[in-house]
């Protein structure tokens, strides 16, 4: 199944009782972020110990990606030590719109501590009036795009999906031509009479 695109904007908040590596001193963790092909990487927090603070916001372009992963390193020299991973699937904020969750950190042997982060997202393209004005189910045109049915009152004309502009110009002209618009043509109709005179 195909899902609607949008913005996922992810805030890395804090990891509280993470594993500690550091043999001396404290360690310096940071965030490696994954959502499908795309990755972002917080700043490392100095001194960050087992409860590091982030607080950084990145944005993903999500197309059908459903599920977000974080890794948290400690910056070394060198190869830099794996502290834990943790996951969640992005089905919730698709549907709330926005969710905050404290996720457990895993390590290969078991789990220790947990990342905050805070999710929000943002439909784009035509999937966007969609949800924000509630657009009934999408009737499936003979080129295979998609149309909403019924515009709500107050609402912006609804969306064609996956149509690109010349394809919804073809559409409009074939409604024309089969009479699906009467009150238009006839409207047309009207003014070639007046410019005749």
């Amino acid at each position: 199944m195909s899902l609607a695109p949008g913005v996922l904007s992810v805030t890395v908040e804090f990891a509280k009782d993470i594993k500690n590596r550091a043999w001396i001193g404290r360690q310096d963790p940071y965030c490696i972020v994954r959502v499908g092909n795309h990755t972002f990487c917080t700043r490392t927090a100095v001194d960050g110990g087992r409860n590091p603070v982030w607080d950084e916001t990145f944005e993903f372009n999500v197309g059908n990606e459903n599920d977000l992963e974080i890794e948290i390193k400690d910056d070394e020299v060198g190869d830099d030590e794996p502290l834990g991973s943790a996951s969640c699937t992005l089905t919730q904020v698709r549907l709330a719109g926005s969710d905050r969750l404290e996720l457990p950190v895993l390590s290969p042997d078991h789990q220790q501590g947990i990342v905050g982060i805070s999710l929000r997202w943002t439909p784009t393209g035509a999937f966007s009036n969609a949800a924000v004005y509630g657009y009934g189910e999408p009737e499936v045109l003979a080129g295979g795009g998609q149309y909403s049915r019924v515009a709500p009152s107050g609402a912006p004309p609804p969306p064609y999906y996956g149509v690109d502009s010349l394809q919804v110009e073809e559409v409009v002209m074939e409604r024309e031509r089969r009479g699906e618009y009467p009150h238009r043509r006839h409207h047309h109709q009207e003014q070639e009479t007046e410019e005749r005179w």
